[in-house]
Order: structure tokens, then C-alpha cells, then sequence
């Protein structure tokens, strides 16, 4: 595709010229910017297309979405604490009072690469704090039942109290 106008094309009064010089500084400027999308393939900027995965299309599609408080959200600095209160929200988006999740699952869900319960409640922890103080959970207890871990949770009411 030409970046110049060619002599015979007629613009109408309102559309200004557009010089192939500013074209060309717009078109490098935005070259630059591709090195902060490694996944474009393209060495020109356009469009770009968004891929959603077909899981998160299927739970959209479903339905399957809760409202989070944004607020709230935000006021979580811990990225742990934030993927942990995304998934309260679902259980108390089905009207659970608590909500029990192996610990194992709860390590793939949110996800965490550690492996042995200890250094999961070392990570867990201050989540449950911060859970605890911003009023999405009463009480976060992680128990062994035979040869499982669990963690329990207690959620607070839906306005937070």
C-alpha cells in the first residue's frame, strides 16, 4: 500500500493533504512501539487481532461471571490477594456462607509454583490478612484432614460486613 497521495487523486475540501513525511514519522514511531508486543508477528503497525481463549469464551458465553468491586480490587496490593478474591467472589456469588477448596486446587487455580503446604500458608497468609482487613472474608484456616489439606473459608456478607 502507497504512503503517498498520487497527483491525479482529488481530495474533498474538508479532508487535509496528509504528506508522506508525516506518514512516514507516524508509521516509525509506531514501529517503535511494536517491540513492547512481542507476540506481533508483523514488522507494520495496524490492526492487531486479540485472541480469547475458547475456555473464556465458553464461561462468557455460559454466563459464568461475577461482578467484583473494582475498588476493593485495586486496594489489594498483593497479586495473590487479588486472584484469591476474584475466586471468594464466585462462591459468594452462589450464596455460600463457606467455602472449602483442597489446597492443591487452590495452588492451581490462583496459580502458585510452590508445592508443600508450608510454604503454600507462608504465601496464602498475608492474602488472608489483607482479605480479612478489606472485609471480603471472616476467617481463612488451613487444615489437614488425613493425608489432604483444605482451606476453609469463612465469607462476610455481601456488603462486606
Amino acid at each position: 500500500m502507497p504512503s503517498t497521495l498520487s497527483a491525479s487523486c482529488e481530495l474533498p475540501a474538508r479532508m487535509p493533504e496528509i504528506s508522506s513525511v508525516m506518514i512516514e514519522r507516524r508509521r516509525t514511531s509506531e514501529r517503535d512501539q511494536l517491540a513492547l508486543f512481542p507476540a506481533v508477528v508483523a514488522a507494520e503497525p495496524g490492526e492487531a487481532r486479540v485472541v480469547i481463549s475458547p475456555l473464556v469464551r465458553q464461561n462468557v458465553a455460559a454466563r459464568h461471571v461475577v461482578p467484583l468491586n473494582l475498588a476493593r480490587y485495586l486496594s489489594l496490593p498483593s497479586p495473590v490477594g487479588r486472584r484469591l478474591y476474584r475466586l471468594i467472589e464466585v462462591a459468594r456469588a452462589r450464596d455460600m456462607l463457606a467455602w472449602r477448596i483442597g489446597l492443591d486446587r487452590l495452588r492451581e487455580q490462583l496459580p502458585l509454583t510452590q508445592r508443600y503446604p508450608s510454604h503454600l500458608q507462608r504465601v496464602l497468609q498475608p492474602a488472608h490478612d489483607m482479605l480479612k482487613q478489606s472485609g471480603v472474608i471472616r476467617e481463612a484456616v488451613v487444615r489437614q484432614q488425613q493425608r489432604e489439606w483444605f482451606v476453609d473459608y469463612v465469607l462476610a456478607g455481601k456488603s462486606g460486613a
